[in-house]
């Protein structure tokens, strides 16, 4: 299995946070997820962590997706817990996907106003915006 450099670098910041964290957090995820972070690391890059600063801007985001897997599936025990982070993922996807839908908004104005003198791309223009507000 080829595993993409991104995952690679993410791992690495994984175990960093794992070890920093202690045997206690390790022990409660299972033994073959902890091997496979070990074991595709990117080996030889220095994560540089500093624990005694906030994470979320110090790792990258795709390292942020596990530790918040790990502390829904693994490390929380309390189910209010449990469902207060399970909302706030919500949340937070709701929130991508309408940065997304306006990005794409804005792409689509952008094309409209620098295509102005052609009438079919305003067409198909006021058609994509017409169909994005009705999804």
């Amino acid at each position: 299995m080829t595993i993409d450099y991104d995952r690679r670098y993410a791992y690495c910041e994984i175990y960093d946070i794992l070890n920093w964290l202690g045997i206690d957090y390790i022990k409660k995820i299972p033994k073959k997820l902890f091997r496979m972070i070990k074991d595709e690391r990117k080996f030889g890059y220095d994560t540089n962590i500093d624990f005694s600063k906030p994470l979320a801007k110090q790792v990258r985001q795709l390292t942020k997706n596990y530790i918040a897997y790990f502390e829904y599936n693994y490390w929380l025990d309390d189910s209010k817990e449990k469902l207060k982070l399970k909302q706030t993922l919500e949340k937070n996807e709701e929130t991508k996907m309408i940065q997304k839908s306006n990005e794409r908004r804005k792409e689509i104005i952008k094309k409209l106003n620098s295509d102005s003198s052609n009438i079919s791309n305003n067409l198909d223009i006021n058609k994509a915006l017409q169909n994005m507000n009705e999804e």
